[in-house]
């Protein structure tokens, strides 16, 4: 009997993915050509996948949604989405979305099933690196304002539910890897015992809200007092991360400090790209050169945390959701940390992985990988994996480096993965429309020309100041003849013979079934239910546009905004009526 709801979420997948095809990407601008066909499509198919995900059809604003299977704002996916690339290509609905997140007074806190939600889960500052990130594309004060009033609440709040005067770190879960599968089998369904580790990507965050907190109250007038505060906060927490969270033994930082005070010896993959592009944890050459050296990464990219757990209650996918998976974001955020420290070998590495995962013969920026680059069909089109490809191009490739007052240049384009010419075209930028093109190969400028006349190169960073208008070009040759490059890694050219065979079948079975099978199927299934309906068997379908069937071993569905803002801390210490002391009751288990 469960033929014809099969049939039905079949239908579904096919319907929906149509209407993707033909949502409105922002083709007039952001257009970039890369030499390569392949990367093309693929930054193509971010485009669009983001573009879905926006609320921006024909013309309407609207939040972004966290992606397929999590039909909802989230403030972490939203906050990663908007600093990798969204707040560029999307900034009106950047901000729209970030409101949102911060509309309670302070950055909301996401909540998961298996923790619960604050203050065992505490990475809502996060919101922050959001904020300053479109900031510095739009130049908007007012929002920024906002955004400075949010953050303090936030950190004012983080201080008193979640630091740890001891060892002067905040506790609380690990960014994003909110679920059993992402930690070791004694904190299984124990929120309270997760909420006792100090996780390294959760502290970075609220590092990150302390230097960006007075970096934004430099620029609305905040008292100087506070911001001296602020910054006094913010290195004595650098300093608890570099003493309390390196392994010296394993030359790298460790994924999280347990509820004794002891390091497990798992690393975590963002905790390592958040922490490797602060410019506040670049001093130590040793420490970052160790870091490269020592990170583990798969045949197809950085997963999120290595070594993987042993776990024993092992249903389905999903209970290996976190343990050591591939995801997208997190690799965007490891490329992006490579080329910032002109690792040209490990941009290149990361960049093919991703884009030959998003290549497979059902094209997606899906929300993770298997190790194999096999993913879950009801994890595809995921908000920050499309951010976290484009992160790489404009980021990485392009090496835009965002600041108050202009926009620094800083490429690392590997020889002989793209054409000899990258371009971007149409790109706003406040008040102007920029055209670049980056020649050569390395991570070293040699040249830099606006209008086709030399420009400012400060060290290896090329610089444009931000009140300039309407329309220009830019132009950058790149030059490093002795660059390292990528080893072993898999050819670009994804679509050989046999696999374009593959998929040209695939996609006229796909047709077949559409056109011919579904419809005689949902014949018969109509019959089949009138005569259970005759036979009184009370049956009860639940169809709605963007869910989909989860397999056995799924996490519990996330919660959607509407239960996040009845839940949401507020800076008043009430939850929803509530003393903050007696806990979020997210889940029977979170206890």
């Amino acid at each position: 009997m469960q033929a014809p709801f099969q049939v039905l979420a079949a239908t579904a997948w096919l319907l929906s993915a149509f209407g993707l095809a033909n949502a409105v990407a922002p083709t007039r601008t952001f257009a970039f050509s890369s030499g390569v066909d392949a990367i093309d499509a693929a930054y193509e198919l971010a485009l669009r996948e983001m573009s879905g995900l926006s609320g921006a059809r024909h013309g309407k604003g609207g939040h972004f949604l966290a992606g397929a299977g999590w039909p909802s704002l989230w403030t972490r996916d939203t906050s990663y989405a908007v600093e990798l690339s969204a707040g560029l290509v999307f900034p009106k609905i950047s901000e729209e979305s970030l409101r949102k997140c911060g509309m309670r007074g302070v950055w909301m806190q996401d909540s998961c099933a298996h923790f619960g939600g604050w203050p065992y889960l505490s990475d809502a500052i996060v919101g922050a690196r959001g904020a300053w990130s479109l900031y510095l594309v739009t130049g908007d004060v007012e929002f920024l304002r906002w955004a400075y009033g949010v953050t303090v609440k936030s950190l004012a709040l983080a201080e008193r539910d979640v630091f740890d005067e001891k060892s002067g770190l905040f506790k609380g879960c690990s960014s994003f890897m909110e679920s059993n599968s992402g930690y070791p089998e004694k904190y299984r369904n124990k929120g309270r015992l997760v909420g006792q580790t100090k996780a390294l990507s959760t502290n970075l965050l609220h590092h990150s809200g302390y230097v960006l907190g007075a970096k934004m109250g430099g620029i609305v007038g905040a008292e100087k007092s506070d911001i001296d505060h602020l910054r006094a906060k913010g290195r004595k927490l650098r300093d608890a991360i570099h003493t309390r969270l390196w392994n010296e033994t394993r030359g790298n930082y460790a994924y999280f400090e347990d509820e004794n005070g002891h390091l497990v010896e798992q690393n975590e993959g963002l905790g390592l790209g958040l922490l490797l592009t602060d410019p506040e944890f670049a001093e130590d050459d040793d420490r970052i050169r160790r870091l490269f050296n020592t990170t583990h990464r798969t045949p197809r990219g950085l997963p999120c945390l290595w070594p993987q757990f042993k776990h024993k209650h092992l249903w389905g996918v999903f209970d290996l959701y976190h343990n050591g998976r591939i995801w997208p974001f997190v690799q965007g955020y490891w490329a992006v940390a490579a080329a910032s420290h002109n690792r040209v070998d490990v941009f290149e590495e990361e960049f093919r992985n991703l884009l030959l995962l998003s290549q497979s013969p059902d094209p997606t920026f899906a929300e993770f990988y298997e190790l194999d680059g096999t993913f879950p069909r009801d994890r595809r089109r995921q908000l920050w994996s499309d951010t976290g490809f484009l992160g790489m191009i404009y980021r990485g490739l392009f090496g835009m480096t965002f600041q108050p007052d202009g926009i620094a240049f800083n490429p690392v384009k590997p020889h002989g993965l793209f054409g000899d010419a990258v371009t971007l075209k149409n790109v706003p930028y406040r008040n102007m429309t920029l055209d670049i093109s980056v020649r050569g190969s390395g991570a070293h400028v040699a040249s830099f020309t606006l209008d086709n006349q030399p420009a400012v190169v400060s060290g290896e960073d090329a610089f444009i100041k931000s009140d300039l208008q309407g329309k220009h070009t830019i132009s950058i040759v790149m030059k490093d003849p002795n660059v390292n490059v990528a080893q072993q890694h898999p050819e670009v050219a994804y679509l050989d013979g046999e696999d374009a065979l593959s998929i040209l079948i695939s996609n006229w079975l796909y047709f077949l079934m559409f056109v011919a099978i579904i419809p005689v199927l949902l014949f018969w299934g109509s019959w089949s239910m009138l005569v259970l309906r005759k036979l009184n068997v009370c049956l009860e379908i639940e169809f709605r546009w963007g869910k989909t069937h989860k397999p056995r071993g799924s996490p519990p569905p996330r919660t959607s905004k509407k239960d996040q803002l009845s839940n949401s801390t507020t800076c008043d210490g009430i939850e929803n009526g509530v003393n903050l002391r007696q806990r979020m009751a997210v889940s029977s288990t979170a206890e």
